[in-house]
Formats: C-alpha cells, sequence, structure tokens
C-alpha cells in the first residue's frame, strides 16, 4: 500500500492515477493529519510527501514517521520543487529515503517506488524470518531451562540456591544437583564460546554427565570418564571448543571436589572464606587425563558456592568476604537483572550455593 500525502487535489489525482495503472494500491489524503493518524494505524509500505503542506508538513511528517514508527521501516520520498536545496537538507536530516523533483518524472518516479517497495517486502520477509526465529529459540530456551536448571531437592542437612542466567536465548553452562542415599552430588560446566552451537554442547555434556554419574559418585573419576567421552565427542572440533567443569560429592562427614579448568569452589568455613581444591585441564582438549580431588571434614562448614566465570566477571566476590551470604546473594540478582535488562549479560552466569541448614 502506497500513501500519496498532498494538499493539492489535482496531485494526488495525478499520482494516484499513474501509480494505479501499473498496479499499485494507493490511498490518497489531502489532509496531512488525517494522514498521520492513519499511517499510525495502518502503515504503508511508501509514502510519497508533499513538502509544503498545511497543519503537518512533509518534513515533520516523515520525522515522525523515522522517530516513532522506526520499527515499521517505511520509506519516505519527500515531493518537492527544483532547486529547493536548503528543503533537501532538511528532509534529509529528517530521515528521507529519497526525493522526486516537481514537475516529476513518471520514469524516475516509477522506477523509485519499485526499489523502494522491493526494498520494503525484503526488509517485512526478514523480520519475519527473525521473529519466526526468536519463537524457535524461546521454544528451545524453555526446553533447555527444563533440561539445566535441576531441582533444588538436597539431602544430609543441606540446602541449596541456584542462579541461572543464560546472556541470551540459549545458554552455554549446565547445573545439576542429584541427590543421593548417602549425600548429594554437584555438577557444573561451562562451554567455550556462545550461541546455540554452544548451547547444543552444553546439552551434550548434560546428558554425557547423567550416564556417568548411574555408576559413580566419586567427583575425580567422574570427570575423567567425561574427558574421555568430551575428547570423542569433540574429535572433529575445528572450532577450538573446550569445557571446564567441577564436580562435588557433599555428605554429612565431607566434602570431595574436583575441577577441569573451572573457577574454584569458595568454601565458608569458621568465619573465613577460600577456594578450595586444584583445577586440571579443561574437558575435550587431551584424553587420558587426572583430576586432583580435594577433600574436607564438614565440621565447621557453613557454605559452599559453585560458580562460572560469568559470575566473576558481573559481581566482585571479595565483598563475600565483608557481607552477610544472603544479602549478596539478593544484591547479585539485582545486578544481574538490571544488567539483562540493560545491555544484556556478556557472559552467562550459574552458580549454587550449598548451605549447611
Amino acid at each position: 500500500m502506497i500513501y500519496v500525502v498532498d494538499d493539492h487535489e489535482i496531485n494526488v489525482e495525478l499520482l494516484a492515477e499513474l501509480l494505479g495503472q501499473k498496479g499499485y494500491s494507493v490511498r490518497t489524503f489531502t489532509d496531512a493529519l488525517e494522514a498521520w493518524e492513519e499511517t499510525q494505524i495502518a502503515p504503508p509500505d511508501l509514502l510519497l510527501l508533499d513538502v509544503m503542506m498545511p497543519g503537518l508538513d512533509g518534513i515533520t511528517f516523515c520525522r515522525r514517521v523515522k522517530q516513532e514508527l522506526a520499527a515499521a521501516f517505511i520509506p519516505v520520498i519527500l515531493i518537492t520543487a527544483l532547486g529547493e536545496k536548503e528543503v533537501r537538507a532538511a528532509g534529509l536530516e529528517a530521515g528521507a529515503d529519497d526525493f522526486i523533483s516537481k514537475p516529476f518524472d513518471q520514469m524516475e518516479l516509477l522506477i523509485k517506488v519499485r526499489n523502494y517497495l522491493h526494498g520494503k517486502a525484503l526488509y517485512d520477509q526478514l523480520q519475519t524470518s527473525l521473529n519466526q526465529a526468536k519463537r524457535q529459540l524461546t521454544l528451545a530456551a524453555e526446553v533447555q531451562k527444563s533440561l539445566f536448571v535441576p531441582s533444588l531437592q538436597i539431602v544430609q542437612d543441606l540446602g541449596a540456591e541456584l542462579l541461572y542466567y543464560p546472556s541470551g536465548y540459549l545458554s552455554g553452562d549446565v547445573v545439576d544437583l542429584q541427590p543421593r542415599q548417602d549425600g548429594t552430588l554437584v555438577f557444573m560446566a561451562d562451554v567455550s564460546g556462545h550461541g546455540v552451537d554452544a548451547a547444543l554442547l552444553a546439552c551434550s555434556v548434560k546428558l554425557l554427565f547423567s550416564q556417568i554419574s548411574h555408576s559413580t559418585s566419586c567427583p575425580q573419576e567422574i570427570l575423567h570418564l567425561l574427558n574421555e567421552a568430551t575428547v570423542d565427542l569433540l574429535a572433529e572440533n575445528t572450532a577450538g571448543y573446550y569445557v571446564t567443569a567441577i564436580c562435588a560429592f557433599i555428605n554429612s562427614d565431607s566434602l570431595s571436589v574436583a575441577a577441569a579448568g573451572h573457577p574454584l569452589a569458595l568454601v565458608a568455613a569458621s568465619s573465613e572464606i577460600v577456594e578450595f581444591g586444584d583445577a586440571g585441564l579443561p574437558l575435550g582438549i587431551y584424553s587420558n587425563q587426572t583430576y586432583p580431588l580435594a577433600k574436607r571434614d564438614r565440621i565447621g562448614l557453613d557454605w559452599v558456592l559453585f560458580y562460572t566465570d560469568g559470575l566473576a566477571q558481573t559481581m566482585d566476590l571479595r565483598q563475600l568476604h565483608s557481607t552477610n551470604l544472603q544479602s549478596w546473594l539478593v544484591r547479585t540478582k539485582q545486578v544481574i537483572r538490571q544488567l539483562a535488562a540493560a545491555d544484556g549479560l556478556q557472559d552467562d552466569v550459574t552458580a549454587v550455593v550449598v548451605s549447611s541448614n
């Protein structure tokens, strides 16, 4: 649909007849204010605007379209008199896409109309494809979240709190908590990179961990077996993907932790907060790797924080030394949500706090 707006009846009739002969759908307006109201209700595919009109001139009309209806991507051609250089400059400043001089050349007008309508159609097709992709990604994110966000059921007098904030639709972070009869298994992983590829690899890591953890609760053994499986998975890897991971087993007596290139767990005990354990190489790089197992008593243990590097990039973890854990968690959630709503997160943020009740 093309809107032709000119306060001179003869001009709109000439343009409507010319465009109509070429098969275009045209609506004409001699009242610019009426045309503006209709443009807001039913945006056209192209606007032909006379510059000099009472009530609302063409340049102001154009500026409103480009500012207030920018998402509609409406091309605007201004109709000017020959030699109006200042008017053209003002039109360009207002966002006009092109100009036609009166008296206009019919061939030039028809070529410009055809080209801008073609561009508008391509834009609309792209927007339709993008919207469809967004819907698919939203659905994929919901499915991934249902798979990746575990139940916080904990045994052996422990409590847990989870932070899970993807930087986009999909996340490359993996987290799982598995209650066992004799304790709780905690697993976290972070796939290098972002986007769909990283998310798909994260899904594979999640599935591999689920299979491996059926046969053992030893963090060291789990990481060794997971590394072998990940090396095989990435055998044809040319993009340099790898996976950092940390695995822990907590029961009423002790805490055992093994890590693969992952940020070490933070342990709060006896009023001190320290990093706990050692980290081997990330998963998926070399086979036959061993991962050091760190073990300590549960006596005096207040809480353990497992996290991906996205949390360290977002928050100053040193603040944990000078503030209450719950206050810090509340503040962290506020900051992350503010960042996500503003410029977006630079990296996925995932964390689990396991605490003694």
